[in-house]
């Protein structure tokens, strides 16, 4: 649910609760985690709130996720597969001989184990057309991983080394070439 003109979206499902953020305008900015995580908090208050109300078994958190999705185009170094090796620190491009000409899609899928225990990273790239029909590089970064213990704080746990990881990870698998271009810091 949302309201007229706002750019959170609550989703629940009977195995989910989901906060997201969802870009109206294309001149506006994303929030950051730290707003979205107190919009999750929030969200969560009034659905145990409203569980306790009605009488309903509390939630509990088992598996928690943050996913980020990071567009890299013309203006972030990324016009075209070709193109890739430039951003992509994994993806060398080049082949063993001269046969395959270059590729009209370049993919990749990598999946991490953290330090923790039940808790993952997998990170995904591929070209993808956005609404506007532009032909970008998506960065899928998703961390999902058991919740600790099963309540509010259990979760945020969970979420704030997702984001840790995302954030560090995004920095590690892109180039110091494509830092440059973003004019990345620390």
């Amino acid at each position: 649910m949302s309201g007229e003109g706002d750019t959170r979206v609550v989703q629940l499902q009977p195995d989910r609760l989901a906060v997201n953020w969802k870009k109206s305008d294309p001149d506006e900015v994303y929030p950051r985690f730290a707003n979205l995580r107190e919009f999750f908090i929030e969200s969560w208050r009034r659905l145990t709130a409203i569980a306790k109300e009605r009488a309903y078994c509390e939630p509990q958190p088992t598996i928690c996720q943050v996913l980020y999705v990071n567009h890299i185009g013309a203006a972030q170094g990324w016009k075209r597969v070709d193109d890739t090796p430039q951003v992509l620190a994994p993806w060398s491009g080049s082949m063993s001989d001269d046969f395959l000409p270059a590729p009209d899609v370049a993919a990749t899928y990598q999946h991490f184990h953290l330090p923790e225990p039940g808790r993952w990273l997998d990170i995904e790239t591929g070209p993808r057309k956005t609404d506007d029909d532009v032909c970008v590089l998506a960065v899928h970064l998703t961390c999902r991983g058991a919740a600790p213990t099963p309540d509010l704080e259990g979760a945020l746990n969970v979420m704030d080394l997702a984001h840790d990881w995302i954030v560090r990870g995004f920095a590690s698998v892109t180039t110091s070439d494509a830092h440059a271009i973003w004019e990345r810091t620390t």
